[in-house]
């Protein structure tokens, strides 16, 4: 539920340091506190990798579509497609044109 007397009123920079003001009250945040957040790209391809680590998605399985993954992260296309391409360049994924994307067959001498 919204709540008007939560909302930040503005953002300010002292020294590097960023500082929250919130109408009366002023948070100063840290690491602490508030840890950086991860991107939503690097948690989609991790969580893919994890997936084929774990055997749920096998050698030339094929993936769901970027839409459907999109869906199931609840993102965008182009955030699921940057975790995918990542995931092509290192190999650990082939895409082929008009035919979707699967996971790579590991080398001979890794399996």
């Amino acid at each position: 539920m919204f709540n008007p007397q939560l909302t930040v009123a503005h953002f300010t920079s002292n020294a590097g340091k960023d500082k929250v003001v919130d109408h009366d009250q002023k948070c100063e945040w840290s690491d602490e506190v508030m840890p950086h957040a991860v991107p939503l790209w690097r948690v989609i391809r991790d969580d893919l990798r994890a997936r084929i680590k774990a055997g749920i998605l096998k050698p030339g399985d094929k993936l769901p579509s970027t839409r459907e993954l999109a869906d199931q992260y609840e993102t965008s296309p182009v955030t699921v497609r940057k975790a995918v391409d990542i995931l092509i360049e290192s190999g650990e994924l082939l895409g082929r044109q008009g035919m979707g994307v699967f996971v790579a067959i590991p080398p001979a001498s890794d399996r």
